[in-house]
């Protein structure tokens, strides 16, 4: 009898309703790399003891901080839930995440500040999807789920175009109870709906909810993996490449992953910490740029007295004329922050790495490149090495 032999066994998990931040996860787990810093656009764990990133003012029922946990307390009216709704607007196209830990409870999203919007909700006999437009309740899918207790639940909401990219024609409304598919569901886009998520508690209950996550690389992947003899950075391309998203290794080991944004300065330069400072200005520097996509084109120009250097790019990766412009507009700031450079010569700070934000002379700067180097300080006989660096700025704009 011939001997059966088996080797290189991979397992996957392969469900494919993700957030390009849980893909990136995924990857770089494979490939042996498990401490990620990644800045989410929601995350609450409410350790700071605060609901300020809520609108308190127009919940309804009763809620506040207990234990660490957002907790909500109906208002005993019969057949009513009382909700309330997060601060912070969500682009469609994400995956959220919450702990909840309670039998019965309901997860808002699309809303606007009138309740106009959608809702699941969970009992311990089902999970319903409802429509909601103020207090009427319209039930678009029905699911028998018994189980209770503690849960980690996924909502994920994508938008489908059909004929044209710059027009939603659906939105695909997927649930998970724990990491158990409970439903899906397609409902037509309503642009009168909102942009917004939260929770609801019903009638007399007492709920808990904790550690909502919808990650600033929310946008949804329909596929993660890493093939058998496929190097983890060609998995890796698959997923970063079609969204402007910047990835650099820090000094603790860890690897960073963000959206080009409004980051918060790490530091503020004393102005006695460096020895030298030199200005370098590109007077040719490129004025204008023209971003051309799968099927839009947009132009963005800059304001002075330069005229017009072109600069072209082409991403068939952005489809619609919103998805175009906003590149182009990148990709424009790119360009005109490398036009005014600062270096600066000084001893380090090891804590501070390419693309950090820093604070030079009053002005937020992002740090383009850091070199490192060995100087002697004192006489040739006395004196003693010493680290020295040279750390190139770039405006922040």
């Amino acid at each position: 009898m011939t001997a059966i032999q088996f080797k290189a066994l991979q397992v996957h998990d392969d469900r494919p309703a993700i957030a390009r931040e849980m893909s990136l996860n995924r990857v770089c787990s494979f490939a042996g790399i498990h401490d990620l810093d990644m800045s989410s656009a929601i995350f609450e764990n409410y350790t700071t003891g605060t609901i300020s990133d809520y609108n308190m003012g127009d919940e309804t029922g009763t809620w506040a901080i207990t234990a660490g946990a957002l907790e909500g307390t109906g208002g005993g009216v019969g057949s009513t839930w009382y909700k309330v709704l997060h601060d912070t607007s969500v682009e469609l196209g994400w995956v959220a995440q919450f702990d909840k830990h309670d039998i019965r409870g309901a997860f808002l999203f699309c809303c606007d500040a009138s309740w106009n919007g959608y809702q699941i909700y969970w009992d311990g006999t089902d999970v319903c999807l409802h429509s909601l437009t103020a207090d009427a309740y319209t039930v678009l899918s029905k699911i028998n789920c018994t189980e209770t207790g503690n849960a980690t639940i996924t909502v994920a909401v994508r938008p489908v175009r059909y004929t044209d990219v710059d027009e939603i024609d659906d939105l695909v409304i997927t649930m998970w109870y724990d990491s158990r598919h409970i439903l899906t569901h397609l409902v037509g886009y309503d642009s009168t709906k909102g942009d917004r998520v939260g929770f609801a508690v019903y009638e007399s209950d007492v709920c808990t909810f904790d550690n909502l996550w919808v990650p600033q690389l929310h946008q949804w992947v329909e596929w993660t993996s890493v093939d058998p003899g496929e190097y983890a950075g060609s998995s890796l391309n698959r997923v970063i490449s079609q969204a402007n998203i910047k990835m650099r290794s820090r000094y603790d080991g860890s690897v960073k992953f963000w959206k080009p944004g409004d980051p918060a300065s790490s530091w503020t330069i004393p102005s006695g910490r460096y020895r030298t400072k030199t200005n370098q200005r590109a007077i040719y520097m490129p004025t204008h740029i023209r971003l051309v996509g799968a099927k839009h084109e947009a132009e963005n120009f800059r304001e002075g007295t330069q005229g017009h250097i072109f600069e072209i790019a082409d991403d068939p990766n952005v489809l619609s004329h919103d998805a175009v412009a906003d590149q182009a507009s990148v990709r424009h700031k790119e360009i005109e922050e490398a036009g005014n450079t600062y270096v600066i010569s000084g001893p380090p700070n090891p804590l501070i790495e390419p693309e950090d934000v820093v604070t030079l002379d009053g002005t937020d700067r992002k740090v383009d490149t850091i070199s490192w180097d060995i100087a002697w300080k004192g006489a040739r006989d006395e004196g003693a090495p010493v680290l020295d660096s040279q750390m190139r700025l770039r405006d922040d704009l």
